[in-house]
């Protein structure tokens, strides 16, 4: 039960942290269909606004 519990935690955590670093390297959240992209990923990241297809 309290293993659920942490594993929860930590995954939610992780997603934070690694969401602030993609933005602290200058990714941001492509709001369209990036033309390439991480896989795995539920939010596509770009360096530049330009690489979104809408």
């Amino acid at each position: 039960m309290y293993a659920t519990i942490i594993a929860c935690m930590v995954s939610v955590m992780l997603v934070y942290f690694y969401t602030q670093l993609l933005e602290d390297k200058g990714y941001k959240p492509c709001p369209g269909v990036p033309s390439g992209y991480m896989p795995m990923m539920g939010t596509k990241y770009v360096t530049s606004l330009s690489l979104c297809k809408t």
